[in-house]
């Protein structure tokens, strides 16, 4: 993730957020090399406790580079192998949800790359246009977050406690940890945000791309699945 602040000061900077993994093969360590390896061990220690990890860095840019970036438009892409796996899913006879905080028009364009919408669907789209529309769908969303598991981890725990089902977690990321914690059985995936999941999982995979052969074994689960993009 990745911000860029103009300074009182006339300059501009770029700050960026990531994954230790990640972030590290793209700063610049000739700069301070004390100082890279000094937050390396930090890093090592903070990850030995169990602690999640993040790298902010920083960089000023110059007019040339500031005028350049002001018409980039970056694509989320899926993973590969993840429509495939949904699609796997899908025909086992498996339901899939997405929940995403994106835009709307994201979120359907996300929803068609995955296969999870095809075009013989129907779409169905609830939003609100007036003010009084809005105060009725913020007052109805509240009395339903009184009711709603809000993490993926309680997800996993709502299912895992309230039926037989044994459960299964596949994520990739630092956030996804304490859902594979959770459930009877934690799958994570070496991709771009690290590898805590790796870590704290059961068993772990180097891409999307495996899922389809999972499926085939046979066995009844309940799968929660962080579908990174």
């Amino acid at each position: 993730m990745s911000i860029i602040v103009g300074c009182p000061d006339k300059t501009v900077k770029i700050f960026v957020k990531g994954a230790d993994a990640s972030m590290f093969n793209v700063i610049n360590k000739s700069i301070n090399s004390f100082v890279a390896s000094s937050i390396a061990s930090h890093l090592h220690t903070y990850s030995s406790l169990g602690l999640r990890t993040l790298v902010v860095a920083m960089r000023e840019l110059n007019s040339l580079d500031f005028e350049q970036w002001q018409s980039i438009g970056i694509e989320d892409k899926l993973q590969q192998g993840v429509p495939e796996a949904i699609e796997s899913l899908r025909q086992a006879g498996i339901k899939v949800r997405v929940l995403t905080g994106d835009k709307q028009e994201t979120a359907i364009s996300v929803g068609y790359s995955s296969k999870l919408l095809t075009g013989e669907m129907t779409q169905i789209l609830i939003s609100s246009e007036s003010t009084e529309s809005y105060k009725k769908s913020l007052h109805a969303a509240q009395a339903m977050s009184k009711k709603l598991v809000t993490t993926s981890a309680g997800i996993v725990a709502l299912v895992k406690n309230n039926t037989d089902d044994m459960t299964l977690a596949i994520g990739d990321g630092a956030n996804d940890v304490s859902m594979i914690q959770v459930a009877n059985v934690g799958v994570g995936i070496t991709g771009q945000e690290g590898r805590r999941a790796v870590m704290a999982s059961d068993f772990a995979m180097g891409s999307d791309s495996w899922f389809p052969f999972c499926w085939s074994t046979g066995i009844g689960i309940t799968t929660v699945w962080d579908t990174c993009y």
